[in-house]
């Protein structure tokens, strides 16, 4: 008998949802992919891999979903052949020009992504001997919405030896936000504000601050010499020691 009902209250409800229409929304679509080790011949010749975090327009069937496979291929394509001169010869490369570039060809190609979001993380070279990792975020405009493009220059640092109150051992992720609208020329040289921020964060001046003022003070400082950076985010995770026997983190955005 119990059985009976539960069959029949399951028929009931199948029957009204098929009676009344039954409609679901649906939001907040994403797909995520790596693509690690990405050959870039021309520059300076160095490897990268592409994080890449799409989000979808609401309410996809599925006939709208692109294919990835052919995003990926795309994608490895615009990278590798950004920024070639006709000729043949190889222009100067901008990491923040590339990216850019290839966030914008993702929403010109692909009408049913809303948000497309690479994180490009440059591998060390002969050149440059610390990674470094270009992001750029691009919404689509939307009706009366204008497009936003958020776009940064991030720095992990790991197992640094500071004097700060004794020694110390900290990881770092600095980030680097970058004001609106910049041309393709007019990004700041971000060698010259990563040697800037180990000099500050070498000889930081006051031996008893807190680490959240030290992070403060160092974001002011490199915000006052670069006007081409909107933000500084700070992530800073804290070693154990003798007398601080846990690890402990501190984070601090600044915005101009």
């Amino acid at each position: 008998m119990h059985l009976l009902i539960r069959s029949l209250a399951l028929f009931l409800t199948l029957s009204s949802s098929i009676l009344y229409g039954a409609t679901y929304t649906v939001s907040d679509e994403s797909l995520e992919m790596t693509i690690e080790r990405i050959p870039i011949t021309h520059g300076t010749g160095d490897l990268i891999d592409l994080e890449v975090i799409i989000s979808y327009r609401a309410n996809m069937e599925q006939k709208d979903y692109p294919d990835f496979i052919q995003l990926r291929s795309d994608l490895v394509g615009w990278t590798t052949r950004f920024n070639l001169i006709p000729n043949g010869e190889t222009a100067p490369l901008y990491w923040e020009s590339m990216v850019k570039d290839a966030c914008e060809l993702v929403l010109e190609n692909y009408p049913n992504i809303e948000t497309v979001l690479l994180n490009t993380s440059v591998h060390p070279n002969s050149k440059l001997n610390y990674p470094h990792i270009m992001s750029c975020e691009i919404t689509r405009a939307n009706g009366t919405t204008p497009s936003k493009i958020i776009e940064s220059v991030s720095f992990p640092i790991k197992t640094c030896s500071i004097d700060h109150q004794g020694p110390q051992v900290i990881d770092l992720l600095a980030t680097f936000e970058y004001v609106e609208g910049l041309g393709a020329r007019e990004y700041p040289d971000f060698e010259a504000a990563y040697a800037q921020l180990f000099n500050l964060l070498e000889d930081y001046p006051v031996e008893s601050d807190y680490w959240e003022t030290m992070i403060k003070a160092d974001s002011e400082d490199l915000l006052d010499s670069y006007p081409t950076f909107a933000a500084i985010d700070m992530r800073m995770n804290v070693y154990p020691t003798a007398s601080v026997d846990y690890f402990h983190k501190v984070n601090c955005r600044t915005e101009r």
